[in-house]
């Protein structure tokens, strides 16, 4: 018998993604944990998910808009993820040309292609957005920009990436002026 965790590599079904999420959340409460107390493990902790993630809080003006460093390991064009039902790994750095953003009252999609329901899209919601809106108003001047999301992919009208901390979303071209 296989251990499940091993399962979830193989098996792109519901227990998977529901597994996966259990793990980011934790790692949301690592985070937390990181952040709040401060401790020698706590500070390795931190360490650890920003070497991940990137930047774990949206507090300065520093933290974003941000140009992208080097990748580290496979990026993925969001055109060729496209139409995908399962994504080629749970974790992934995606890079793309920004089509359309569509701003919700609460939530905002980053949309990679012309159909939202089969592109690859970014999605910002909760305190992240809250706080992005104070400091970058209008992602309109994002259009046609070349930018890298990075994090774990679920589905949802194609493959999706919440966008929860700011160094998981970084600008390829220059970025705009609007900062």
């Amino acid at each position: 018998m296989r251990p499940l965790f091993a399962s979830l590599f193989n098996d792109p079904g519901p227990s998977a993604r529901a597994i996966l999420t259990l793990a980011f959340s934790g790692c949301l409460w690592l985070a937390g944990v990181a952040t709040a107390e401060p401790t020698p493990e706590a500070n390795a902790l931190r360490g650890a998910l920003m070497a991940r993630f990137g930047a774990l809080d949206w507090s300065g003006d520093d933290r974003f808009p941000m140009p992208c460093d080097e990748a580290e390991g496979a990026v993925h064009r969001a055109e060729a993820l496209a139409a995908q039902l399962t994504p080629p790994a749970p974790f992934l750095q995606v890079e793309g040309r920004l089509i359309d953003v569509f701003e919700g009252r609460e939530r905002w999609f980053l949309n990679f292609g012309a159909d939202y329901q089969t592109d690859f899209t970014a999605s910002l919601q909760g305190q992240a957005l809250r706080t992005f809106r104070r400091y970058w108003p209008d992602p309109e001047s994002w259009l046609g920009r070349e930018v890298r999301v990075r994090g774990y992919v679920d589905t949802w009208n194609g493959l999706f990436i919440e966008w929860d901390f700011p160094g998981q979303f970084c600008f390829v071209d220059p970025i705009p002026d609007s900062a």
